[in-house]
């Protein structure tokens, strides 16, 4: 009971996001736990909510690039570039939207490659600049080859710590908390406080 009275005196902001919060607590605590408490950032539409439940959507982009990325990985996840959140572990100059803060839910998969920090903008160059030289079927085959042996799956923490892009796929949905709204550590305090109960 006494822990119910601290939550009421709690400032607006956690009390108004309280079920939301025990939410993130409960179903991204393989998250917290594997990135060792360090944020991933993503930049989302400003209609979006302070802090919400934000579905993994098909997007609908099917350029070269992005087909040639999805055969890469065909063995991890289907449509992997058009099904998976694309996040940075530093915070990323932007124009539109907001920046968030994402929360994968339990179950998640990642990836991530300890050189690139915007995959279709580090990758582009390279890629244009295979097509050029080589057949479509052998510059397709040195770009999978490029993929598959730069990105691993291994140490999560060690991705985020690194400031790079950080591939999360196999989730139907991820919680996203507004940066501008939220401090990271008095949210994470308040994320643990709910995770004890």
């Amino acid at each position: 009971m006494r822990i119910n009275q601290i939550f009421e005196q709690a400032d607006s902001i956690f009390a108004e996001h309280r079920h939301i919060l025990s939410k993130v607590a409960k179903e991204c605590a393989i998250f917290f736990c594997e990135s060792q408490k360090l944020p991933v950032f993503k930049v989302l539409p400003s209609t979006y909510g302070d802090i919400q439940k934000v579905k993994v959507r098909k997007q609908s982009q099917k350029t070269k690039f992005s087909q040639t990325f999805n055969e890469a990985f065909e063995s991890e996840a289907r449509d992997l570039r058009q099904r998976a959140i694309f996040t940075n572990s530093q915070i990323v100059e932007y124009t539109d939207g907001d920046l968030f803060y994402v929360f994968p839910k339990n179950g998640y998969k990642f990836m991530y490659c300890t050189e690139v920090t915007h995959s279709t903008n580090d990758y582009q160059q390279v890629f244009d600049s295979l097509f050029e030289q080589f057949d479509d079927d052998k510059a397709e085959q040195m770009i999978h080859d490029l993929l598959k042996f730069t990105y691993t799956q291994e140490n999560l923490f060690e991705g985020i710590q690194k400031e790079v892009e950080v591939i999360f796929y196999n989730i139907p949905y991820y919680y996203a908390a507004r940066v501008n709204t939220f401090e990271y550590n008095d949210l994470l305090t308040d994320i643990e406080r709910l995770g004890d109960n």
